[in-house]
């Protein structure tokens, strides 16, 4: 009988180091999936980052055109202004209008 419960408390110390092993298992397998997720993620954050640096690259690029453009549509439309005389004292000269608001 003494050996029966020797053998009985003996299984039970295996089933709970297998239990303990097992639960270590389930936990590394945990920890490999949530590193997985987590590269994934980054990943996806470092290419969702390089798109928006073209995007901020690109909407520079078109706001330099557009003052670029601005600037010289107003010189043209200026100097044109002014050579119909109407400019008063602004650049460019032309003569005063003799006509008052």
């Amino acid at each position: 009988m003494e050996a029966f419960n020797e053998f009985t408390v003996s299984m039970e110390d295996r089933i709970r180091a297998f239990c303990n092993e097992s639960e270590v298992e389930k936990g590394k397998t945990e920890v490999r999936r949530l590193t997985e997720e987590l590269r994934v993620a980054k990943e996806e954050t470092r290419k969702k980052m390089g798109e928006a640096m073209l995007l901020k690259d690109e909407w520079q690029r078109a706001r330099r055109e557009r003052v670029a453009f601005e600037t010289k549509v107003d010189g043209e439309g200026l100097r044109s202004y002014c050579q119909l005389g109407r400019c008063s004292g602004l650049v460019g000269g032309g003569s005063r209008s003799s006509s008052s608001f």
